[in-house]
């Protein structure tokens, strides 16, 4: 898989790799990102960003709220690998400490930190650690 570079002026640099293509539209995908430096600088950025890629690392930057990729992530996967009523403590829980905190803002602006914090407002309020580790698209499976 290659990238390319394209000049956008003085210093500044377009990083543009093919991801794919929209399941629905059948248009190419590409993943865009702006450097600003030399030309050296963004070889290594696209470089940086065809590795994650080719790690499967690389997430495109979606337009959908955190609040729409749980509903989809739970009817997708929790439904079918627990009990109901494990499911139900999950979406209470979810939704009575994640959504309301994080749920209506966009993937691609929630960051670490943001998680960090959220999960350091949840220990702050006296939460069994049992309850603040429960499963969420966050966690990695073991």
């Amino acid at each position: 898989m290659a990238g390319q570079i394209i000049s956008r002026g003085d210093r500044t640099w377009l990083i543009r790799i093919f991801i794919g293509r929209d399941p629905k539209t059948g248009k190419r995908t590409y993943h865009n990102q702006t450097v600003h430096g030399t030309k050296k600088e963004a070889q290594q950025v696209l470089n940086s960003l065809l590795r994650d890629h080719d790690m499967g690392s690389l997430v495109a930057p979606q337009r959908r709220t955190l609040n729409e990729y749980l509903d989809e992530w739970f009817k997708a996967t929790m439904n079918t690998k627990v009990r109901p009523q494990t499911y139900d403590h999950y979406i209470d829980t979810v939704d009575r400490y994640v959504r309301s905190a994080l749920g209506p803002r966009k993937l691609a602006t929630i960051k670490p930190l943001d998680l960090l914090k959220l999960y350091s407002e949840i220990q702050e309020q006296g939460l069994t650690p049992r309850t603040i580790v429960t499963p969420t698209p966050f966690s990695r499976p073991h």
